[in-house]
């Protein structure tokens, strides 16, 4: 005879003890007797009958029992016992064999997800742990329900390396289901997000101006960083970061590093906080002036190069800029790159510094010898010069020297029988050599100022030589102007004579009552023998101005609204230069 294995003949004496036992079938009678209709896809009742090494039978009222795995318990595995009452999902109520399909982790998921969409219709906070990474961010399993956890809902926070949170099991809110596909995404941030509201509106009841922070740089942007006091975030802007001056953020934070910050400014409507770091630290701007006065030279580096100019370091974090036009005393107009690179060392002069707006003007053409000074000082008014043409214009030449330097001989200075010099200009040709005499001269204004057909003149410096006050000069009028009459000398030394002195008489004082061409006998008021300056008067001798031994030339230079020499002499060289340029440039093309 058949032996029945061991464990079956336990099996059958505990089934047949539960069954004698009245309790047990209290409980059958009433769970048969509550007349639990069936549908498949819903989650019934049912209880364990049997437990075996197969699986677990389990008699859900229908016309058969129903089989699940052990492993479909999970966790649960404390409620295998013969006689529980379990859920289970009704996939199918009979197949093709007759036989009913059941399945405890279905029902695990079914009453899961009605779960989370009473949580997500109520705002009811879940668990989930954190199983891994998924393209996009994590997967989150939440009661046997795989979820999605986007990247950008783990934190509140941009953080370099998630992978701390990885196994652990955190708290979430259900952003999204999708019935359709079956999906889930829930979000750790939005927990967060919610106790920071509640503690951000409890800390900024209390923040004020001036207050000293600690916090964490949040995010980084092209005009500040965002900085995390873990409740509530605050603006650093880059003009707030340091003293010195700061291109990108970038270059002093990095994110995730801890800083200490003061409150500059607080919107209570907006609930939004300025912050400031360089408020912390002393401001070196306030002593620059004192450590370097106008004047100083310092070696310092190119930190960047523009169109405009170029940045020089003169220490740590301190910058001034070197305008184009203070780069060389000779190429004006040529670009910084060219002669300049970046990290280069150059001796630079402090030219202007504006505390309050944190500018520094330097200059590096004034470490070097200016040879339009060095002109000046060696050379004055009569004397006579060998140059090259370096340009011929329609209004004159323009004169190179050997020092780089140029000066121009005006049309009308170069013939006596050509007072317009249209016609003897086109003899001369770019590149000859040429001997000029220096008419004057303005290092200051970088202005030269030549003569040809003065250089015939042999006698030309002795009669320089007389030109003192009260000295009687014949001259022509060339020009009539508003305040001014613009004349020259018959030795052929350009001048003027101002408004107040065409006559002691002030209804005489007016311009218009001469033309060009007629003859003057005028007197000198002022001649400078290195600018070539000359100021003349139509007033007589004996009574003048010019016989006045107590006259302030400087005073007079001061009065009326008539121009001098130098800015008519200016005017015509300025206009004269950007004309070269545009026929230069024109030339190239």
């Amino acid at each position: 005879m058949k032996q029945e294995p061991k464990n079956k003949i336990n099996q059958d004496e505990e089934i047949e003890k539960l069954f004698s036992d009245e309790s047990f079938d209290n409980l059958l009678t009433e769970f048969e007797s509550s007349s639990q209709t069936f549908h498949e896809g819903t989650v019934v009742k049912g209880v364990i009958v049997e437990v075996s090494d197969k699986g677990i039978i389990v008699d859900i009222g229908a016309k058969s029992v129903g089989f699940i795995a052990v492993n479909e318990f999970g966790k649960d595995k404390h409620l295998i016992k013969v006689g529980e009452v379990i859920d289970v999902f009704l996939d199918r109520i009979e197949n093709r064999k007759g036989e009913i399909i059941i399945s405890r982790e279905n029902a695990q998921r079914y009453s899961a997800w009605n779960y989370l969409k009473n949580c997500l219709e109520d705002g009811i906070v879940i668990e989930g742990k954190i199983l891994g990474k998924v393209k996009g961010g994590f997967a989150v399993d939440v009661d046997g329900v795989i979820a999605f956890l986007p990247r950008s809902q783990v934190d509140t926070m941009v953080l370099a390396d998630l992978s701390e949170f990885i196994g652990k099991t955190e708290q979430f809110m259900v952003l999204k289901i999708d019935d359709t596909r079956g999906n889930v995404v829930v979000s750790r941030r939005a927990i967060l997000e919610e106790q920071r509201t509640k503690e951000r509106e409890e800390i900024l009841s209390k923040i004020k101006v001036s207050d000293i922070l600690e916090g964490i740089v949040k995010n980084i942007t092209d005009y500040g960083a965002f900085v995390d006091f873990g409740s509530f975030d605050g603006l650093l802007h880059l003009t707030d970061i340091s003293w010195c001056r700061v291109r990108h953020p970038s270059e002093i934070l990095k994110l995730g590093q801890k800083i200490k910050v003061q409150v500059i400014k607080f919107d209570e409507k907006n609930k939004r906080v300025s912050l400031g770091m360089k408020q912390l630290q002393d401001n070196p701007w306030e002593t620059i002036g004192d450590k370097y006065p106008v004047g100083t030279v310092v070696k310092g580096h190119i930190t960047n190069i523009a169109q405009y100019g170029v940045f020089v370091e003169i220490e740590n974090g301190i910058e001034g800029l070197v305008h184009v036009s203070e780069m060389s005393w000779l190429k004006n107009n040529i670009a910084p790159s060219k002669i300049l690179s970046v990290g280069q060392e150059v001796e630079v002069m402090v030219l202007d510094i504006n505390s309050e707006h944190h500018r520094i003007s330097l200059g590096i053409k004034q470490c070097e010898k200016n040879p339009w000074q060095e002109f000046s000082d060696k050379y004055k008014v009569g004397d006579i010069l060998t140059g090259s043409i370096k340009n011929v214009t329609e209004f004159g030449l323009f004169i190179e020297f050997e020092n780089g330097i140029d000066g121009l001989v005006h049309t009308s200075d170069l013939d006596w029988e050509d007072p317009d010099g249209k016609e003897i200009i086109k003899k001369y040709n770019k590149n000859d050599k040429i001997q000029v005499v220096l008419l004057g001269s303005n290092y200051e204004q970088e202005r030269i100022s030549l003569g040809v057909k003065q250089a015939e003149d042999k006698n030309f410096k002795q009669e320089i030589a007389k030109l003192e006050r009260g000295y009687e000069a014949p001259c022509v009028v060339r020009s009539v102007k508003k305040d001014f009459l613009e004349v020259e000398v018959d030795i052929g030394l350009k001048a003027i004579i101002k408004r107040i002195d065409l006559s002691k008489d002030k209804k005489q004082q007016k311009t218009d009552r001469f033309m060009p061409g007629d003859r003057l006998d005028a007197i000198v008021l002022l001649f400078d023998g290195g600018t070539g300056k000359l100021m003349l008067s139509l007033k007589g001798v004996d009574d003048n101005v010019a016989a006045d031994d107590d006259f302030d030339i400087e005073q007079y230079m001061n009065t009326d609204t008539g121009a001098t020499l130098g800015s008519v002499l200016g005017n015509v060289l300025e206009e004269s230069r950007s004309i070269a340029e545009k026929n230069a440039k024109a030339d190239k093309k």
